[in-house]
This record gives C-alpha cells, sequence and structure tokens, in this order.
C-alpha cells in the first residue's frame, strides 16, 4: 500500500504528463488551425509524359498510371484521383504512384484529376487533363526507367510489360530515333548504354504492335550524365609558389546530378575528404610542409559515381619576411639597390634586386626554420658617387615582424630658397631657423631661408645668441608664413618675452673637462602638431656651467609659450630624446658598453645591464679610400642577445661583381659608434620591432622617451642620433 507522501507524488506526476501532452495537443491544433496554405502539385506524368508537357489528349490503353510530387508545409494527407469527376483511387502515404486499370471505360475522349488535401482541410487541384482511352491498343506498364531519369555509365536496365486482348507481334525499343532492340518473345529487357551519348536530355521510344496491326507508343526522356562534377579552385594557380596559409573554398558543380563527395590530396596524400556534399572551406599551411614541389589533387564524385579530377602543380616554401616598399624608395641619387637575407651566423639566405616600381618584396627561406629561429635581413644600396650605405636589423624571426613597412625617402622637397637682409647683429651673434618645412642659416651677413613642400606649419620661427652666452642672450622672432622677399631680419625686431632661464644637472659632467653637453629644444603649438612631428625648433647650442665643480647645475632658455615640448640632450657618451621640456636632473644608466676587437665578420664588444632592450652599431671608414670602398653601415639589435659580439652579415655571391663585394671579403671593419637604448613603454627587443620598426612608427609614438649609452673611439667627437635604416 502506497504512503500518503509517495500517493501525492504520484498525482503531481500525472498532472504534470497531463498538462504537458494537453499543451502539446493545443500547439499541434493550433497550428493546424493556422493553416490557410493548401498543398503545392509540384509536378506529375500521366504514363511517362509530364504534366508540363501535355498539348494534347493521352493516348492510353488499359492502364492509367501517374508519378505525382507534392508538398506541404504541414504535411498531405490525401491524394484523390478522379476520371470524368468521379473518384476512382485516393492515397494516403507517399510515394504518390498510381497503376488504375481502364480496360472496363468505353474507348474515347475521357478526363483525368488529381487532388490533394492537407491535415487543415486546404486542398489544390489540377485542371481536367484530356485522355483518349483504347482498349483496343497494346498496353505498355511498369517501365523501370521513369520519365526525367539520369542514366550513367553502359548498364542500365530497361523492362516493362505489354500486353493486349490480341497477340503482341513485335515490340521495338530506339534512343533518339536509332533502334537498339527489337522483341518478339516478350522478354522486355533492354540495356541502355549511355557511354556514347552526349551528356544531356535524350528520349527512349517503346513501339508495340499487335496482330491487328494496332500499335501503342510511350516515350521516356531521360538524361546522359557521365561526367563527373566541374571542379574550380580559386585559391591557387598552375605553378605558383605557396609561402603562406591560403584558404581553399572549392566550387563543384555538376549540371545533371547531386555531389557526391571530394577528395584532397597533396602530394599523393589526402588532407581532407568531404562527403553527402557537404564541402566546407580548409586552410593549407605550407609551414607543415618540406619546401619544394607539390602537387594537388582534387578528385570529385557525383550521385552517379561519375568521376572528374583536377591537379594543380605548386611550390612551397616558407616566407622570411615581407616589405613594403614605398614608391620614392630609390631615389635619383641611387644607382642600385639589394636587399638580402642572411642566419643569424651571417651566412646569406635570400636576395632580391629592388628595382623602380616595386611596392612589395617577399624573402624567402631555402629550408625549414622554426618560430623562434632568428636571422637578419640587409639594405644595400650604392649611390651614383659609388658609395656603399648599408643597413642591418638583426634578431628577427619569421613572426616578428612578419611585414616590414619601410620609410618615405624624401618626404620633403625644395620649394624655394630666399636670401634676406640681416640688420644689427655681431659676428658673435648665432642666428637660426629650423622647422618641419623649413631652415634657414647665417650666410656671412645675410640669412639664407629654405622652404619646402609639402608645407606643414603657419609660421617660422627665428631665434639668435651670443655664441658666448647662449642662456642669457636668447632672443626670437616668430613670424606668419609667408614672409615677402623684401623682409630684412633686424635684430630690434627680436625679443624675450616670455622667455624664462631654467636649469638642469647632467650627473657626472665635468665642466670644462668633458664635452659641452648640447640641448636641443623644439615647440609645438598644439597637441595635434606634436602628433604630427609638426615642430619649430626653438634653441639648440651647446651648454656649459657656470661653476667648475662636477654636477653644477646648467643653465638654458625657454620660451614659455608653446603647449607641447621635445628636447634631446647630447653629451660625451649619452643622449637621450623626451617629450615636454628639460629635466632638471639626468642620471646615466648604470650599463657598461665598449668596443674590443674586430675579425672577421666578428665585431667584439663588452656590455653589461639589463634594462637596455636595442644596441646599435656604426660601422664607417674614417678616411676615405676610393669612392667604391667607402661604407657607413649601421646594425640594429637586441642588446640582451648580443652582449658580447655583433656579427657582420657576409654579401651574398649574387653581388659577387662589385668592388666592394671582393673588398669585404679581407676588410678590417672600423667602428664609428656603439650604442645602448631603452624606451618608455617598449620592454625588450622583440617589443622594439612590432610597436616601431614593422609598421615605420616613429618611437615617440609609444613611449615618451628614449636614453641611449654610447661609445665613440674619438673622445672629442659628439654620438649621433643614429637611425635603424640608413643613417
Amino acid at each position: 500500500m502506497l504512503s500518503k507522501k509517495k500517493h501525492f507524488k504520484t498525482i503531481y506526476y500525472l498532472l504534470i504528463l497531463i498538462l504537458l501532452q494537453c499543451c502539446s495537443s493545443d500547439d499541434s491544433n493550433n497550428l493546424v488551425e493556422k493553416d490557410t496554405t493548401p498543398p503545392s502539385i509540384n509536378s506529375f506524368t500521366i504514363n511517362n509524359v509530364s504534366g508540363n508537357n501535355i498539348n494534347t489528349p493521352i493516348l492510353i490503353s488499359t492502364t492509367l498510371e501517374l508519378d505525382i510530387d507534392i508538398t506541404d508545409d504541414l504535411g498531405v494527407t490525401t491524394i484523390e484521383i478522379f476520371i470524368d469527376a468521379i473518384k476512382v483511387a485516393n492515397n494516403t502515404t507517399p510515394p504518390f504512384n498510381f497503376s488504375i486499370d481502364v480496360s472496363q471505360y468505353n474507348s474515347g475522349n475521357h478526363s483525368v484529376r488529381i487532388k490533394a488535401y492537407d491535415a487543415a482541410g486546404n486542398f489544390s487541384s489540377t485542371k481536367d487533363i484530356a485522355i483518349i482511352i483504347d482498349n483496343t491498343l497494346p498496353a505498355i506498364t511498369n517501365v523501370s526507367i521513369r520519365n526525367e531519369s539520369i542514366l550513367a555509365g553502359n548498364i542500365n536496365i530497361l523492362s516493362f510489360k505489354v500486353s493486349d486482348d490480341k497477340d503482341i507481334s513485335s515490340v521495338a525499343i530506339s534512343v533518339d530515333n536509332v533502334t537498339i532492340a527489337t522483341i518478339t518473345d516478350k522478354n522486355y529487357n533492354v540495356n541502355i548504354a549511355t557511354s556514347n551519348l552526349n551528356d544531356g536530355r535524350h528520349n527512349i521510344e517503346i513501339i508495340a504492335s499487335d496482330s491487328n496491326n494496332k500499335i501503342a507508343k510511350l516515350t521516356i526522356s531521360f538524361i546522359a550524365d557521365n561526367t563527373g562534377p566541374k571542379i574550380t579552385i580559386d585559391a591557387i594557380n598552375e605553378g605558383e609558389t605557396i609561402s603562406e596559409i591560403i584558404q581553399f573554398e572549392p566550387k563543384l558543380s555538376d549540371e545533371f546530378s547531386e555531389i557526391n563527395s571530394l577528395e584532397v590530396l597533396y602530394r599523393n596524400e589526402r588532407i581532407h575528404f568531404f562527403e553527402n556534399g557537404a564541402i566546407t572551406a580548409f586552410s593549407f599551411n605550407p609551414d607543415d610542409y618540406t619546401s619544394g614541389d607539390g602537387r594537388f589533387t582534387f578528385i570529385a564524385k557525383d550521385a552517379l559515381d561519375n568521376v572528374s579530377e583536377l591537379s594543380i602543380n605548386t611550390k612551397t616554401t616558407q616566407v622570411l619576411i615581407r616589405l613594403k616598399i614605398p614608391q620614392d624608395y630609390l631615389s635619383t641619387n641611387i644607382m642600385k639597390s639589394w636587399v638580402f637575407a642572411s642566419k643569424s651566423d651571417g651566412s646569406p639566405i635570400s636576395i632580391v634586386k629592388i628595382e623602380s616600381g616595386m611596392t612589395d618584396i617577399v624573402l624567402y627561406a631555402t629550408e625549414k626554420i622554426d618560430d623562434s629561429e632568428n636571422f637578419m635581413i640587409t639594405f644595400y644600396e650604392i649611390e651614383n658617387s659609388g658609395f656603399n650605405r648599408i643597413s642591418t636589423i638583426q634578431n628577427l624571426t619569421i613572426t616578428s615582424p612578419g611585414t616590414l613597412h619601410l620609410a618615405p625617402r624624401n618626404t620633403f622637397s625644395e620649394e624655394s630658397e630666399t636670401s634676406y637682409t640681416m640688420n644689427g647683429f655681431s659676428a658673435n651673434d648665432i642666428v637660426k631657423s629650423q622647422g618641419v618645412d623649413y631652415k634657414g642659416i647665417k650666410a656671412n651677413d645675410r640669412f639664407k631661408l629654405t622652404l619646402m613642400r609639402p608645407q606643414k606649419t603657419n609660421q617660422i620661427y627665428f631665434y639668435t645668441y651670443d655664441n658666448n652666452a647662449p642662456e642669457t642672450s636668447y632672443r626670437y622672432q616668430f613670424l606668419n608664413r609667408p614672409i615677402g622677399n623684401s623682409f630684412a631680419l633686424n635684430s630690434t625686431a627680436f625679443g624675450d618675452q616670455n622667455v624664462v632661464l631654467n636649469n638642469f644637472v647632467l650627473q657626472s659632467y665635468f665642466p670644462e673637462v668633458d664635452l659641452q653637453p648640447i640641448l636641443s629644444i623644439f615647440g609645438y603649438t598644439n597637441q595635434n602638431d606634436y602628433s604630427n612631428n609638426v615642430y619649430h625648433e626653438l634653441f639648440n647650442s651647446a651648454l656649459t656651467s657656470k661653476n667648475t665643480d662636477i654636477n653644477s647645475s646648467i643653465s638654458y632658455p625657454l620660451h614659455t609659450t608653446f603647449e607641447t615640448y621635445k628636447h634631446r640632450l647630447v653629451s660625451k657618451d649619452y643622449i637621450t630624446e623626451r617629450k615636454g621640456i628639460p629635466l632638471t636632473n639626468y642620471s646615466k644608466p648604470n650599463w657598461d658598453i665598449d668596443y674590443d676587437t674586430s675579425s672577421g665578420n666578428t665585431i667584439k664588444i663588452v656590455t653589461s645591464g639589463t634594462t637596455h632592450s636595442v644596441g646599435r652599431l656604426w660601422l664607417k671608414n674614417e678616411y676615405s679610400i676610393e669612392p667604391y670602398y667607402d661604407y657607413s653601415w649601421t646594425l640594429v639589435y637586441d642588446s640582451q642577445k648580443n652582449k658580447s659580439e655583433v656579427i657582420i652579415p657576409k654579401f651574398p655571391d649574387e653581388l659577387s661583381d662589385l668592388n666592394f663585394y671582393k673588398f669585404s671579403l679581407d676588410l678590417f671593419w672600423q667602428t664609428e659608434q656603439l650604442e645602448l637604448s631603452r624606451y618608455q613603454n617598449i620592454s625588450n627587443y622583440n617589443d622594439y620591432v612590432n610597436k616601431v620598426l614593422k609598421n615605420n612608427v616613429n618611437y615617440d609614438k609609444v613611449s615618451d622617451f628614449v636614453e641611449s649609452l654610447y661609445h665613440v673611439p674619438d673622445f672629442r667627437k659628439y654620438p649621433v642620433f643614429l637611425k635603424d635604416v640608413f643613417n
């Protein structure tokens, strides 16, 4: 006996079940009640004659055969057949095929109608279809090949029955009006071979004759299809070199049959297989295979097992780096230009000659390299004078940067040069004018001003100071453009309004012993100008302290009306460039950097420190040998990886006919400058490659300052603010 608790649970679950059934029933009823769309009679045949081709009454002997294709959104419930408006047959389940004996009907004209119903009681109907019943004719029925069938190959058995009230004397079967068989033994089986037929529509005709010379004809239209699907591949072309992941989107089409499968082979090994016509896009990564020749084979099969095949011969290789070349990269003073890749030991990998009009260059690997393996690229050009200018970027990988955008060579061109009169300036007065699109210098007693295009500034900044006391004698003049030809620079027009005297301390600077630090200050009228590097030079001069003690304060002038500033401080072994006005105190990084020796293609160095990320080496012959042997070579490298040596890449054999190639084989490379740098917001060398080098971005787009420690062999020379490509 059930407990009360169990009894309650039983009743509860029964109620839930009843409720669910009611809801389900209600939903179903609602769908039926809302259905107002009648079934759609898509197509039908009467004794193998398509409903679309009935133009005259259909001649029928003793059997009426119908094949009907019909659809409905909720399902077809009943199909009814009417002869002379009287229902003679019905069917409630597909397939909706009928074979109706009409031998009891009088010979003559009759009509047939098809009517279809759905669950909601909606119905559709054909018009009355005219037929002629002639019971004296032979009846051809139970035909195995239906109208509009698709046939393939050489084995397609056509079977049928022939009946008549008299004896059948002969049955002839023809294909496209060519007799292929005559049957007199009542074995009504004939093979329809299609391999010799053109793909497309054809007709089978069965002609039955009885002993009274009554003749019945039945025509069956069929499609011969002995051709596999058409395969279209747009992703690659014959003979193409594949160096990156490509996306295949195979397109298969078949005029007559459904697509069954697609098999994809590479180098005779299956890489993809698609069944049941479900063909999707797929990717191919050449890095998964060894470099070299390869063949893609696409094998498609249709529902009739017709097969087609498409082969595409290709070559796979690995991309080291892609280069985006600006249109003006080859300036008029360049005779020849190349770019080549080298392994980390300096041995060549590949080389491309840069020709006029090139915008994209790809350097390939000759053998597979790992993602972490380092290589270097070198830009080499010979100027018209014969001078050799070279730049190398080291410690790259196939993913970092992947693509390198080179900077335009000449962003500005000279528009005009005008010489102006100068009045009231002494021999010790320095007069300067420098901006992003203009520059001026004092030439004897006149001032020569050059304007550049495109114009970026609306004003021109002039400043002057006494060379013996630049910090206290600074004055300026800020003029709107354009400046007329009658303009003259008058000393009395220069003023010091909004100029203040500031101070900074450079740690370890020893006045009257060390080289005087050089301070440059740049002004920007607004933040947008700073973002686009539209600057005016406000000050540039060597400075010293009035006090001879080490770490003494150094004074400088500052024009305070500009919205944003940048400055650069250069000393004997230290450079820093920063956003904003000069700091009050500069401390050099606690790093060591020194040149050791040069042997072959190896420069031995001594470095220490963990906070620098970028190293630079500048090689340059101090004294000219001959124009074709003079060189300037800058190398950028990972300063944490290359702490004890920098490898100089060897020139590829493709350049062996050049004078400098032979000269470089035994050359003792002369070091002009060695540098270690760190940047704000750039944590390591790989960061620098991808944030700065990759897209040719000025470092100040991602960092507010850079500071560098230098080794310069000649202590009397200031270090140079090196560029990464072609200093």
